[in-house]
């Protein structure tokens, strides 16, 4: 559990993560997901947000390294660090706005090409469902063995709304098991 002491050892060999989110309504999510992956054993954790959040999450803590790179217009801002990280979580504290969805898509099909890793939380599951997110949609199912979703409970509802058509509630009146349901759509994403 706890990585050898080894004088060859250096930084970053213990794991690198790159979080995705931060606004400026929302600060606190991103930097709860870099400093958990640090005190769980990671070396180093990026947290590439919109520009808003940027100074307030680099004061919560010096080891977090804060890129305000997101809603720049330019996603090569964020993706270029994308081959030095082994690891990303994307949604945290990303906050919602149509004008962003265009530059989420190529930073999750750059990851992916890439086949880092990706837990996709939160705010992310917004986009993920919308009406105008169909390339997002079909990078991700594509490439769901790189990827984890890990939605809540009313983000899961807002998922089988979108994919199944049908309210959990509705599955579970009828006695059906939402897990066989969501397989049974034969979306690998989800099984």
């Amino acid at each position: 559990l706890i990585p050898k002491l080894e004088s060859s050892r250096y930084k970053g060999q213990n794991g690198k993560i790159g979080i995705i989110g931060g606004s400026f309504e929302y600060t606190g999510a991103p930097f709860y997901a870099a400093i958990s992956s640090t005190y769980a054993g990671g070396d180093l954790a990026h947290i590439f947000c919109h520009k808003e959040a940027a100074i307030p999450i680099k004061c919560y803590s010096p080891e977090i390294i804060v890129h305000p790179t997101l809603n720049c217009q330019n996603p090569d801002e964020t993706t270029k660090w994308f081959s030095a990280l082994h690891s990303l979580v994307i949604g945290p504290g990303l906050g919602r706005s149509d004008s962003y969805l265009a530059e989420l898509t190529i930073i999750v099909g750059t990851a992916l090409k890439l086949q880092l890793p990706i837990v996709f939380d939160a705010d992310f599951f917004w986009y993920f469902t919308h009406a105008n997110a169909n390339e997002l949609r079909e990078i991700v199912i594509a490439n769901s063995k790189f990827c984890i979703l890990t939605p809540n409970k009313v983000e899961f509802f807002r998922l089988c709304e979108f994919f199944l058509s049908q309210k959990p509630s509705d599955m579970i009146e009828s006695h059906e098991e939402p897990e066989k349901e969501v397989t049974s759509s034969g979306n690998e994403t989800f099984s």
